[in-house]
This record gives C-alpha cells, sequence and structure tokens, in this order.
C-alpha cells in the first residue's frame, strides 16, 4: 500500500471513512443547530468535532462567526487566527479576522493589514473596504474613511448598508444636503438600514387575519400607552368608541406603573397612560393576554407640544420644568427639549430620545402591538379606527365611524378629559407639523444632529433636507 509523504496512506482504512461520515453528520447538525439559533447545541457539536479536529477550518470559522455575534470581539479573532494557519489564502478569513479585530482599539492597526490582505487576494471583496473605512471614521479621519466607503460603493452600488452609513457620516458632520440622497437610496432598497424602524408592513399590527384577534373577550385585554404629549386623550375617545369600554388613568400618573395599580384595573375598562415597559408590567400583560396599542407623534411636534404644555398648561410655580422654561426665551427652552441638557440651571433628557428609547423598550417585549400615530389618526381617522378594531377583535359599522369622526373632532368636547376633570386648554391646536411655526434654522440644524434618524425610522422623512 502506497504510502503519502505525511506517513498516512492514500486509501483511506473503512474505520477513517466511518469516523469521516460521523464527523461530517455532527458538523451537519452543528450547522442546522447555528442556523436555527440554538446557540448551546451548536457549539456543544462543534467542540465535539475540535476534540476529533482541533484544526477543523469549517468548525473554527464558524465558532468566530458565533463569536462575534455574540460581541465576543477578542475570542472570535482567536477562532479565526486557527482557522487561518490551516488556509492563508482564504480572503473571507482575512476579513473576518479584520473585522473581530477591528472592534478593538488596540488591534486596530492589525485590523486594517488583514483587511488590505483579503483586498490583495480578491480585489472586488464586498465589506473588505467598509470596514476599511469604518475603522478610519473611528480615528477621525474622515476622507481616508470617505474614500473606502465609496470604494464599497463601486463593488455593491446596491449595498443599503454602506449607503445610509456614508448618508449618516455626512448628517454627522452637518452636510446635509449630501446626506439625504444617500439616506433615501438606502431606504429604497432596504427599509431596515437603519438598523430598527416600526413593522409596519410585518405582525399583527398590520394583519387583517380575524385568527389574531383573541378568543376570549380580547376587549377586556387591551392596554393603550401613548408617549406624552401625543394625541393620549384624542386615542383614549377613540378607543372607547369602538370598544364600547371607558378608559382607567390611575391617579398616579407615574410612567414606572406598579404592580398594585394594573392588579385592580376596574372590569370592563382599558388602561390608559404613559408606561414604561418594564419587566414585571410586561411580564403581567403576557401572562394575561393583553394586547398593546401604542401611540407616537412626529418627534419635533412633540417638542413643541412639550413646551406648551410645561409653560401654557401646568402654569405652577413649584414645578422644576415651569419654572426653568419660564426663565428661557423659547428658542432656548426648545432647544434644551431638543438635544437636552445638563447645565446648572437646567438638567433635562431629549424628549427625541427618550421616545426613541421608549419605542424600542416597548419593541423588545415580544408583545403584540399596534403602533399607531397620531397624524393618522388626525388625517385618516375611519381607516385608523377600523385598522384599530381589526386588532382588538372589535365589530364595527359605518355608523360607528360616523360617530367616531363626529364626536372626536377637535371642536367635540373630548369624553377623557372631562372624565379627567382637565381642563380644555389641554387641547391646543389638534394639528400636525405645527413645529414648522416654532423652529428656527439653527433649531432645524439641532435636531437633525439629535434626532435626524428617529424621524427616519418612525417614517416622517426620508432624508435630511427637510
Amino acid at each position: 500500500m502506497a504510502i503519502s509523504s505525511t506517513g498516512a496512506s492514500d486509501v483511506a482504512s473503512p474505520e477513517s471513512a466511518a469516523s469521516m461520515e460521523r464527523l461530517n453528520m455532527t458538523l451537519r447538525d452543528a450547522l442546522l443547530a447555528q442556523k436555527a439559533g440554538d446557540t448551546q447545541r451548536a457549539i456543544s457539536l462543534y467542540q465535539q468535532i475540535l476534540n476529533i479536529d482541533p484544526d477543523h477550518p469549517i468548525t473554527l470559522r464558524m465558532l468566530g462567526i458565533m463569536a462575534m455575534e455574540q460581541d465576543y470581539y477578542k475570542e472570535a479573532a482567536h477562532f479565526f487566527e486557527r482557522a487561518i494557519k490551516s488556509n492563508r489564502k482564504d480572503p473571507e478569513l482575512m476579513l473576518l479576522m479584520g473585522k473581530a479585530l477591528g472592534k478593538d482599539s488596540n488591534t486596530q492597526k492589525e485590523a486594517l493589514n488583514y483587511l488590505r490582505a483579503a483586498l490583495r487576494m480578491n480585489p472586488k471583496l464586498k465589506r473588505a473596504h467598509y470596514h476599511i473605512g469604518h475603522i478610519y471614521l473611528l480615528q477621525n479621519a474622515f476622507e481616508e474613511g470617505m474614500e473606502h466607503l465609496r470604494a464599497e460603493l463601486a463593488i455593491d452600488p446596491n449595498d443599503a448598508h454602506t449607503l445610509y452609513t456614508i448618508g449618516h457620516v455626512l448628517k454627522e458632520f452637518g452636510r446635509y444636503e449630501e446626506a439625504s440622497p444617500y439616506i433615501r437610496a438606502s431606504l429604497a432598497l432596504d427599509a431596515n438600514a437603519p438598523g430598527w424602524s416600526i413593522p409596519w408592513e410585518n405582525g399583527p399590527s398590520a394583519n387583517d387575519d380575524p385568527s389574531l384577534s383573541i378568543s376570549a373577550d380580547p376587549l377586556d385585554r387591551f392596554v393603550c400607552i401613548s408617549f406624552p404629549k401625543c394625541g393620549t386623550n384624542f386615542l383614549s375617545d377613540i378607543l372607547q368608541i369602538i370598544t364600547g369600554r371607558d378608559h382607567y388613568w390611575p391617579s398616579d400618573r407615574s410612567d414606572n406603573i406598579s404592580p398594585k395599580t394594573y392588579s385592580k384595573i376596574p372590569n370592563g375598562r382599558f388602561l390608559l397612560g404613559h408606561w414604561l415597559p418594564k419587566p414585571h408590567f410586561v411580564d403581567y400583560l403576557k401572562e394575561n393576554g393583553y394586547r398593546v396599542v401604542l401611540q407616537f407623534r412626529d418627534p419635533r411636534d412633540q417638542a413643541v407640544s412639550y413646551y406648551f404644555y410645561q409653560t401654557s398648561v401646568i402654569k405652577d410655580e413649584g414645578n422644576l420644568n415651569y419654572n426653568t422654561f419660564s426663565r428661557l426665551s423659547k428658542e432656548q427652552a426648545l432647544s434644551s427639549i431638543i438635544s437636552g441638557s445638563s447645565s446648572p440651571s437646567i438638567v433635562l433628557n431629549s424628549q427625541a430620545m427618550m421616545m426613541q428609547q421608549w419605542i424600542q423598550g416597548w419593541q423588545a417585549t415580544g408583545l403584540p402591538i399596534i403602533y399607531t400615530r397620531y397624524e393618522d389618526l388626525i388625517h385618516n381617522k375611519a381607516e385608523s379606527s377600523r385598522r384599530l378594531a381589526r386588532f382588538l377583535g372589535a365589530e364595527i359599522d359605518d355608523n360607528t365611524i360616523e360617530q367616531v369622526l363626529e364626536e372626536t373632532a377637535f371642536s367635540a368636547p373630548s369624553k377623557t378629559l372631562i372624565a379627567e376633570k382637565q381642563p380644555d386648554r389641554f387641547k391646543r391646536k389638534g394639528q400636525s407639523g405645527d413645529w414648522q411655526n416654532h423652529f428656527t434654522t439653527d433649531m432645524k440644524s439641532l435636531f437633525k444632529l439629535h434626532a435626524g434618524e428617529l424621524l427616519i425610522n418612525l417614517g416622517y422623512e426620508d432624508g435630511y433636507d427637510w
């Protein structure tokens, strides 16, 4: 029997063939587990392979990828380094190694070497220029970073992520007119290019399938949660008509609801408020089969409404925000609301950033949520009401829609405000786009810088040239 230069037989023995078959089956199962998201099983199976073949290249590559997905970049680089030792001519491995090393400022120089090596092997390799550009931008080398991002775009003109990144970088440098075409192009290719967005076209919020209705008296199991100054009373009035249920707004108006409050919701009423997705509250909603009506509005209009609420509705000298804003000009106050402030005279979080965190927090709960924009309720009240009714399992007809249109007109008294004994000045204008009457050019630039992406994520703008 001939012997190879490594001392192994050229013809595999039945035992080695069987062993190889078992290894391949284990690899197949590991890949399937990884694809299914069963991380622990995949790692266990990959480890079995490494116990047999410590330098198995596919296994080392997959373990590195899994480590990166969990942000363990140092561990990922270790796996890729071992894989590269057995295959130094694989540009994809070089790319992965460069990506992993690029996450640590101490190893970015080494990362650039791997990424450049990958491009020497394959000048058309996707994502290599992108990661080089990203490293340069982290090092504040704007021109070099943009050069490589544009080189990436030359390789793949339809890469939505690269298009969006270029737009985002230009925005950060105040080059809004240049940024907008890149943002629009990226969104046309992928609505999720910003990294997160409202799932308007997916899930129960846009699905008319009647099977989504809760079978056991669904109207007993929904809550209405609205971000402050986004038309909470207006939405409550609509929901009361289409469901035939009164609202329940607890006397404790804090955004951190207590178990004592939500465990005593009066029978036949729905909970209304500005609640945060605290774990104990989310668990209660899940355990009891609740659905969530979640409302927000254009963050620019919310900022204006918040300002006038603090200065014209509260008018309480004991209120910190009233005292703060009353000492500032409208422009100064709105600028603080937009960007936040931590000066000795005012401590204020950015309302837009709070809205983003609030929406993302509820998105992450996994609860069935219908996302409702205040503007849609104003401009398309009939269809928005039907959409809400479908989500909640409420049966409504044309007469109900007529009732909604008449009884929730801006000139009509608000049933919710009356029940809560709130003054009429709570209703200011009932319009969308009023921010244009109050934002100066500088304030618009400030908003674009701090929350321009939020407007894109929520579907209010498709660029920065507004």
